[in-house]
């Protein structure tokens, strides 16, 4: 048998391990200029080398007598299995010095495509069903140049490659090893939903028009910005309409503890109310609504606001729970959630990099508590004033998931 016929079965193998493991060392070969000309020119792999290691681009006619059969076990491993995302990462890298849309043929595009469909439909089903919708658009954004130089440059150091075959390995041995559950809490759900952008931003990349072309810097689009400030706007009447506040970049859409804020004794727009988050010191404050937008982002707070305009407390609207007490109907319970940034940070960690369960599957325990949910009780003059706050927090989260809906649909078209 030749390297050649080695390697492919090799990548066509149902054991993840010995598939990514094929991998590496493909891309290895490719990448390399210290691997002899006998062993590329056998793998059908010289001219890629040669052309890769100079620098330059090549036709359709210089990609070797091979290259066919090495683009079908490429797309097969990629669109196939459930391969760590680094191995399938430099399986793209390949794969995409290799192929041009054209070469690819009928079938193997709609693989690709399925492939970032599938994941479009995952990702916004997970977001829209959890409780971290809103941070859907600003993740989708932020991640798309790390994912971009993923694929451009994947890691290959010696330490990850083993870990990420140990993660393999055990991904196959069901028997000694059982994958956790999803879970319906927000550190559970927030982890799954930045797996689900990994996957997402990786099919993304392989869009059949990006092979054989450079990567284009910017994300692709999301709905149109114009619309999500229509959605995100509380029409009162017809002489009457609240919009939200526009700011500059995603880290403003966070109303932080601490920020000052236009104070408003509007009883429709803020409601009086106390609480106590330390025994014996209860707070009067006033519970309001506050709206902002980036471009195709949208986030919405409620806020706990002291004399003065002082924020000295913040619960994201899309993971909040506001329910009046069933036996004080003057008492308004939150479940509060953590801001969008605590998720942000762990999509930026090492979180996931290695595989599903093992190393950087798993979240850190510091990771775990800053995903964890709070909690509010707040204490209202009268029953009215309590509904009533109910819902100004329940009438901000409709808009902002007809927000978040229309900032996602793109992905899905």
């Amino acid at each position: 048998m030749s390297s050649r016929d080695a390697f492919i079965a090799s990548l066509k193998s149902p054991r993840l391990d010995v598939a990514s493991a094929a991998v590496f060392a493909l891309y290895s070969i490719v990448k390399s200029c210290h691997v002899s000309d006998e062993t590329a020119e056998e793998g059908g792999l010289l001219t890629v080398q040669r052309k890769e290691a100079m620098g330059g681009d090549w036709g359709e006619d210089e990609k070797g007598e091979f290259a066919d059969e090495w683009i079908a076990a490429l797309i097969k491993f990629i669109t196939e299995t459930q391969a760590p995302l680094a191995a399938k990462q430099c399986a793209a890298w390949v794969l995409r010095r290799l192929a041009t849309r054209e070469s690819l043929g009928n079938e193997r595009q709609s693989a690709l495509d399925k492939m970032m469909v599938d994941a479009a439909r995952v990702f916004v089903h997970g977001a829209m069903e959890g409780p971290w919708y809103d941070s859907a658009s600003c993740l989708f954004t932020q991640e798309w140049a790390s994912a971009r130089r993923a694929v451009e440059q994947p890691s290959t150091q010696d330490d990850a490659v083993i870990s990420i075959l140990i993660a393999a390995r055990a991904q196959d041995d069901q028997d000694t090893l059982t994958p956790p559950s999803p879970s319906d809490s927000s550190p559970g759900a927030g982890a799954a939903l930045v797996a689900q952008l990994r996957e997402l931003m990786f099919a993304a990349m392989l869009r059949p028009e990006f092979l054989g072309a450079a990567l284009p810097l910017d994300a692709p689009p999301l709905g149109d910005p114009s619309l999500i400030i229509d959605a995100m706007t509380d029409t009162v009447d017809s002489d009457t309409m609240y919009e939200p506040i526009a700011v500059r970049s995603t880290a403003e859409l966070e109303v932080k503890e601490g920020e000052f804020v236009v104070e408003s004794t509007d009883t429709d727009r803020s409601v009086a109310c106390r609480v106590a988050f330390e025994p014996g010191r209860e707070l009067h404050v006033r519970i309001k609504v506050i709206s902002r937008v980036c471009g195709s982002c949208a986030s919405a707070s409620a806020v706990l606001v002291s004399e003065g305009g002082r924020v000295r407390a913040v619960a994201p609207i899309a993971g909040c729970v506001a329910e009046i007490d069933s036996k004080h109907a003057k008492w308004l319970h939150m479940q509060v959630r953590s801001p969008w940034s605590q998720l942000s940070a762990l999509a930026k960690s090492s979180f996931g990099q290695i595989g599903p369960v093992i190393g950087g599957g798993r979240m850190t325990a510091s990771q775990r508590r800053k995903l964890q949910d709070g909690h509010w009780t707040l204490a209202f003059s009268d029953a009215e004033s309590a509904e009533r706050a109910r819902g100004l927090v329940e009438s901000a989260r409709l808009r902002l998931r007809i927000a978040t809906e229309m900032s996602l649909a793109p992905l899905l078209s």
